[in-house]
């Protein structure tokens, strides 16, 4: 999602790729997979994970879901489940669509565009059919008046691939309305769907832990085929048959990849493997049986043999069976949970903590609070006493937010990144001036510098083949280029730290979001 400052007239964001799942649209939509190969770019296990919560919840009502308009459900999981945050921004007419999708572009990196595939003419809908679509904008040609998405409706096969592809602005502003007006009937106001914020990256298990305790410690579960039953027999909605005939392969999904995970996990035994998946199959031929009962008899508007009372009593049984092993299961994850932890605890080393400056704080291992007292300075121009955190593994990058939260009129200090390459200690940070700054200890004091008048500043480090390069950021999100220092042929360390000088003061500064990759 991060990009480099290249706001011009040509951006495209090569940080998201099309996920090698061969899933089919009947198991998961056009908006999800989209949405998962956004995730993807984010951590490769998000995507399945994803579709799992996705999947239960069109296959399941439980005590909080709703889904009234566009992307609710979705911005619920990604919040919920992912500590991602997402948001809906609406379009005025007072603007230029065009710029708009591009400003939004700048901002966040990719956005999530609603089309209609009735006016996109490589589609097998072009002018013949209403049918919702969604883009995946990733870049931008304002020359050519071109944006680049991310689409597998170009491509004719029977296994679904997206890929990068270009479409002209006339034609997705064409689409975009159309979907507004043609397809939703204005149901909704323009608009189009973005991520904004990654909150804390979370680990695979992490997240499974969450989604399992979520699961199965809800009030009630049923399952949606009645309701999708009572929208179309409501509304004489037939376009939600597909949706009726489609619920039982998207339980199937769910149930693959959950069970997929418990075995990953160890947490069930082969015997029990066996047993819940013969369990799914009788549950899925029960309902795949009723389903096409409902709409036969939909069909020949027969209503009134639609059987309210019908349920799968294995359904039930598998989900009491997973409550009864809520318990074991949930402490053998926070077991590998913790495991994981003691051992990500291993990557960061604190050295010259003598002082105990640095604390990491309890309820999240990312972030770590540098708090002087004001006995002593820990730098000189010759000598380097700074309090660090060390990163014992190989990485591409690494990410930080300096956060000052108390200093002195007179306190002076560089918090950030260090680097050293061989026996030369870089320091890239922050100062008491809201200067961001590159020195060399003992030989060159600026480096690079920008004054940014800002407390809160994030600083990125990307080592390449020969060089490692330094960039910043105000809100996370643009990335400015700041220099590049050659590294071949030598030794190369780094991780975070913070440098005080001159005179002793009191000084508190949290690092913050640490994300290594």
């Amino acid at each position: 999602m991060n990009k480099e400052n290249n706001i011009n007239m040509k951006y495209i964001n090569s940080s998201l790729k099309s996920v090698d799942n061969y899933y089919s649209l009947e198991e998961v939509t056009c908006f999800d997979r989209l949405l998962g190969i956004f995730l993807n770019s984010i951590n490769n296990s998000y995507c399945d994970l994803f579709y799992m919560i996705n999947n239960f919840y069109r296959c399941y009502k439980v005590d909080d879901s709703k889904n009234e308009y566009d992307f609710e459900r979705e911005m619920h999981i990604l919040r919920n489940f992912f500590c991602i945050e997402s948001e809906k921004i609406n379009f005025s007419d007072e603007d230029v669509l065009t710029e708009f999708i591009v400003k939004n572009i700048n901002k966040y990196g990719s956005v999530f565009v609603p089309i209609n595939l009735k006016e996109i003419y490589y589609s097998t809908y072009y002018k013949e059919q209403d049918w919702p679509h969604l883009f995946l904008i990733n870049g931008y040609d304002k020359e050519k008046e071109l944006f680049y998405v991310i689409d597998a409706t170009q491509i004719y096969s029977d296994i679904l691939t997206e890929q990068n592809f270009c479409i002209t602005f006339e034609i997705l502003e064409r689409a975009y309305k159309s979907y507004f007006h043609q397809t939703i009937l204005n149901k909704e106001k323009e608009y189009i769907f973005v991520v904004t914020t990654v909150e804390n990256e979370l680990t695979e298990i992490e997240i499974f832990h969450e989604t399992f305790k979520y699961l199965f410690n809800q009030s009630s579960i049923s399952s949606r085929e009645f309701e999708i039953v009572y929208k179309i027999l409501t509304n004489r909605d037939f376009t939600l048959l597909a949706n009726l005939k489609n619920i039982t392969k998207k339980k199937k999904l769910f149930f693959t990849i959950f069970f997929e995970k418990l075995r990953v996990y160890e947490l069930i035994s082969n015997k029990e493997l066996l047993y819940l998946s013969r369990t799914v199959e009788t549950i899925l031929e029960e309902w795949t049986i009723f389903i096409n009962r409902c709409i036969k008899n939909i069909l020949k508007n027969e209503t009134k043999l639609v059987n309210y009372d019908f349920f799968v009593p294995e359904e039930k049984k598998i989900f009491d069976f997973f409550s009864k092993q809520a318990s074991r299961y949930k402490e053998r994850l926070f077991e590998i949970i913790s495991s994981n932890s003691n051992r990500y605890n291993e990557v960061f080393e604190c050295i010259q903590n003598s002082g105990k400056i640095i604390t990491i704080t309890e309820d999240n291992s990312r972030k770590f609070r540098f708090s002087f007292i004001g006995d002593k300075i820990y730098n000189s121009w010759f000598n380097d006493d700074s309090p660090k955190v060390r990163i014992n593994q190989d990485l591409n990058y690494l990410i930080v937010k300096i956060n000052v939260i108390h200093k002195e009129k007179d306190s002076k200090f560089v918090a950030g990144l260090y680097c050293f390459i061989d026996d030369n200690l870089y320091y890239f940070g922050l100062d008491s001036n809201y200067f961001i700054n590159l020195d060399l200890m003992g030989k060159n004091p600026e480096i690079f510098r920008k004054r940014l008048e800002t407390s809160e500043v994030y600083l990125k480090i990307t080592r390449q083949e020969d060089s490692c390069k330094f960039s910043y950021s105000v809100d996370g999100i643009t990335y400015f280029y700041a220099t590049s220092l050659d590294i071949r042929s030598c030794h190369f360390s780094c991780g975070i730290g913070c440098k005080t000088y001159s005179k002793p003061t009191p000084l508190c500064i949290d690092f913050e979001d640490l994300l290594i990759g």
